[in-house]
């Protein structure tokens, strides 16, 4: 006996039966469109709903587990990009304290080179010290504001309505984990 799947997608609802060899619907069944992401998990979602056997239900399967996967990626790349931007938060913290004590000790050895303590080429050398840590700042600030904009795309929200807030990867402590737990124990699955 050969049916046909009837369908009628609407702006709230998509309405679902089996037209059959006898010329009428059966099976009907109506679902709210806002709880799908798409037509086909729609579709499956009514074929398991009246427990109708079908190819699909494999493919859909299939796109389940493709779907979490595609989850799963998404929150990881969020989770390491965010810990990029932190470590390159603290990275740019430290570069400018380098600077600062850098640009001190320069002013240091001039008021000693006034007095005469110091020689001109010590001058010129903790002035290319100080040039060096200069030119280390732009390159963390331009990494910064690139991983600031990729987390912005993971987010999917425009770049200027995202910030992270100056955080330190030196609070950040390895969780302790119990020997003995099972997979399901561990990553929190049922």
């Amino acid at each position: 006996m050969s049916r046909a799947l009837l369908g009628d997608i609407g702006a709230t609802n998509a309405r679902f039966a089996l037209y059959g060899a006898d010329r009428r619907a059966s099976q009907v069944r109506v679902l709210p469109v806002d709880q799908f992401v798409t037509l086909r998990e729609a579709i499956v979602h009514y074929l398991e709903a009246e427990k109708i056997d079908c190819p699909l239900q494999a493919s859909a399967d299939a796109a389940r587990y493709d779907w979490r996967v595609i989850q799963l990626t998404v929150v990881t790349r969020v989770a390491d990009t965010y810990f990029q931007i932190v470590g390159l938060q603290d990275r740019l913290k430290v570069a400018e304290q380098n600077l600062a004590n850098g640009e001190g000790i320069l002013r240091g050895v001039e008021a000693q080179f006034r007095a005469g303590t110091a020689t001109q080429l010590d001058v010129v050398q903790q002035q290319t010290v100080v040039s060096n840590l200069q030119a280390a700042i732009p390159p963390l600030q331009q990494q910064l504001a690139q991983n600031v904009d990729a987390l912005a795309i993971l987010l999917g929200k425009p770049p200027e309505q995202v910030s992270v807030a100056q955080s330190s990867l030196s609070g950040l402590s390895m969780p302790k984990v119990a020997a003995g737990l099972t997979l399901n124990e561990f990553d929190g699955s049922p």
